[in-house]
C-alpha cells in the first residue's frame, strides 16, 4: 500500500518557486493530530535540510525519516570517517533507532573516486540496522545507467507528475520494476506550479516554455471539468508500483484540502503524455528567465 510521506523542506528555511516556510512551532500541534489521524508517520529529509527535533517529540517518536546525504567539495575523507558517528547523532536527536532510507542525494557523487567507501560505510550501518534501505534521489531517466552501473538501491526516488512523465516511458519504468528497489515519486506538484491559477503563472517569471506547459495543464483541467488539484493527485494514485509519495505543504490548511483529496476514489482522463521534462527541473528555474 502506498504511503504519503511529508517532504520538510520548507520547515526551516525558505524553499521552492514561492520562496516559503511552512509553519511556525506553536502551529505543530495541529500539524502532528493531523497526520495521526491521516495515519501518515513519515518525513522526507536530508542532513541539509532537517527534521526539526521539536515535530519529533510531539510525535512520541512514532515515525520514519527518509533522508539524503551527499558528500561535500573539500575534506571528503574527514567526513567519510565521521559518518557513523553523525548518523547516530541524528538518530539521538530525534529518538530514533534507524533511518527508514539514506539516499544518495547527488548523482555526481556515484562518479566520485570514493563513492565505493560512501556505499560501503552505509552498507556497514544497514548491517547495524542504523538504516533499512540504502538508495538514491535522481532527477533524470539518464541519471539510472550511473545508478545501476554502480550499486543496487533499495529505494529510488525520482520526479513524477501529470505533467512530468519521463519516468513513465515504458523500457524506463519496466527497468525501475526489474530492480526491485522500493519507489519513492517527488514533485507531484512541481512546487506548486500546478496548483496556480492562470493569473497567478502570468505573474511569475518563469521560463517561457514552462509557462507554455503550465498553461496547457489547466486548459486540459478545464476542458475534463477537473480542479488542478483532482488532476494531480488523482493521476499519481493511478500507479499501484509507487511505495512513497512525496509532497511538500505551506500551511495546515493546505495539508487537510490535499489529504481530502487523496483520500477521494476518483479516475481522471490520462490526458497527453509528455516526455520532454526539459523545463521541468527545478535546478533550472533559477537559470532559464523569460
Amino acid at each position: 500500500m502506498v504511503k504519503l510521506v511529508i517532504g520538510v523542506a520548507n520547515f526551516k528555511q525558505s524553499y521552492g518557486i514561492d520562496n516559503k516556510k511552512f509553519l511556525q512551532k506553536d502551529n505543530y500541534q495541529t500539524f502532528i493530530k493531523i497526520l495521526i489521524k491521516n495515519k501518515i508517520n513519515t518525513f522526507d529529509s536530508s542532513f541539509e535540510y532537517k527534521l526539526d527535533p521539536e515535530i519529533a517529540k510531539k510525535f512520541n517518536n512514532k515515525f520514519n525519516v527518509i533522508t539524503k546525504i551527499k558528500l561535500p567539495n573539500k575534506n571528503t575523507i574527514d567526513f567519510l570517517n565521521k559518518i557513523e558517528r553523525n548518523i547516530i547523532l541524528e538518530l539521538k536527536k530525534l529518538n530514533l533507532k534507524k533511518f527508514e532510507s539514506i539516499l544518495f542525494h547527488n548523482i555526481n557523487d556515484l562518479k566520485k573516486k570514493n563513492f565505493q567507501i560512501f556505499l560501503n560505510k552505509l552498507k556497514e550501518l544497514q548491517k547495524k540496522k542504523l538504516i533499512k534501505y540504502i538508495g538514491v534521489s535522481i532527477y533524470k531517466t539518464s541519471d539510472l545507467n550511473i545508478v545501476f552501473s554502480k550499486f543496487k538501491p533499495d529505494l529510488i526516488q525520482f520526479p513524477l507528475s501529470f505533467m512530468n512523465r519521463s519516468f513513465l516511458q515504458k523500457k524506463i519504468f519496466k527497468r525501475l520494476l526489474k530492480s526491485k528497489a522500493k519507489l519513492q515519486v517527488r514533485s507531484i506538484f512541481l512546487q506548486g506550479l500546478m496548483l496556480k491559477n492562470y493569473n497567478q503563472l502570468k505573474k511569475l517569471n518563469i521560463n517561457k516554455q514552462l509557462k507554455i506547459q503550465l498553461l496547457k495543464f489547466i486548459k486540459f483541467c478545464s476542458i475534463n471539468d477537473l480542479s488542478q488539484l483532482e488532476a494531480s493527485v488523482h493521476f499519481i494514485k493511478q500507479f499501484k508500483d509507487i511505495d512513497f509519495i512525496t509532497f511538500g505543504i505551506n500551511s495546515n490548511s493546505q495539508l487537510i484540502t490535499l489529504l481530502e483529496e487523496f483520500n477521494k476514489k476518483k479516475k481522471i482522463p490520462i490526458g497527453y503524455k509528455n516526455y520532454n521534462d526539459r523545463y521541468l527541473d527545478p535546478r533550472k528555474w533559477n537559470y532559464e528567465k523569460n
